[in-house]
């Protein structure tokens, strides 16, 4: 009796533990990952080529650093397979959980897929003169304040937002 009482209790427990989007399957989604096997074959192909352990790397050890990169600490979803390609060929790299951390792998643009508007606003701070290094800084401000991910794409993005409500209204500089 007592048995089945703490059996019931464990899977009562278990089950109150996930919830909906916590499945390796729906991580990957959230990540635009559509075939999850041939992904985590992939990442685990990368630390092969730098002759570096794969047990790490498993399916739900990556599924868990992608929740915790995208859920946790708010990682653009869109960029996450990529980053995790990234961290997953530096043989620096020990623990798939690395990509939840800031890194340049968070800087780069999906392979492919320029973002001309990303150049279109650098080219306008750096038209703006002396006038980007404190709209970058504030940029800098603005994203802590507001926790999120400080980025040279997001930088970038909030430097110019600032620079266009500045021409937008001169009395607000």
């Amino acid at each position: 009796m007592t048995q089945s009482t703490t059996s019931s209790r464990g899977q009562a427990r278990s089950a109150s533990r996930r919830r909906p989007g916590q499945t390796e399957e729906e991580i990957a989604a959230a990540c635009g990952i559509d075939r999850w096997p041939e992904f985590v074959n992939e990442i685990q192909q990368l630390r092969r080529n730098v002759v570096a352990p794969v047990t790490r790397w498993a399916g739900p050890c990556l599924a868990s650093a992608l929740r915790l990169a995208v859920r946790g600490r708010g990682w653009p979803g869109e960029q996450a397979a990529q980053a995790l390609r990234h961290v997953a060929a530096d043989p620096k790299t020990i623990s798939p959980m690395r990509v939840a951390e800031a890194g340049p792998w968070w800087d780069e643009q999906p392979r492919g897929e320029p973002d001309e508007d990303l150049r279109a606003m650098e080219e306008a701070l750096l038209e703006a003169g002396g006038a980007r290094i404190q709209l970058q800084i504030q940029a800098r401000n603005n994203l802590r304040a507001a926790q999120l991910p400080i980025t040279r794409s997001a930088v970038t993005r909030t430097a110019f937002d600032l620079l266009t409500q500045a021409t937008d209204d001169p009395g607000a500089a």
